[in-house]
């Protein structure tokens, strides 16, 4: 029975911790991180990369590389660029959910 409860209790802190991390919570700062803050932080990881030169920060037009100063710089290029997708990467309808059955 102790066996059980430990078992249990470490899978609950797991799934707790688990999602509120899937749900936007920064435990370093101890809040939710709003969307903007979220895309700030993948451009400033993906603009200081030099191993994907070619493939990070892509213009249309000429599908180049292009090293930017700042993201308020980026954004103010291509001000409808960013936006989050809870859902992934793709517009999929979301589906309905089932247990069990049809």
């Amino acid at each position: 029975m102790k066996r059980f409860l430990f078992v249990g209790g470490v899978l609950l802190i797991l799934f707790v911790y688990f999602g509120l991390n899937y749900s936007g919570f920064c435990f370093a700062e101890k809040r939710y991180l709003s969307d903007e803050e979220k895309v700030r932080a993948v451009f400033d990881l993906q603009n200081k990369r030099t191993d994907l030169l070619d493939r990070v920060h892509v213009e249309p037009k000429n599908n180049k590389y292009i090293p930017y100063k700042s993201f308020d710089e980026y954004i103010a290029l291509y001000p409808e660029c960013c936006s989050i997708n809870p859902g992934g990467p793709y517009e999929v309808p979301p589906t309905k959910f089932r247990l069990l059955g049809t």
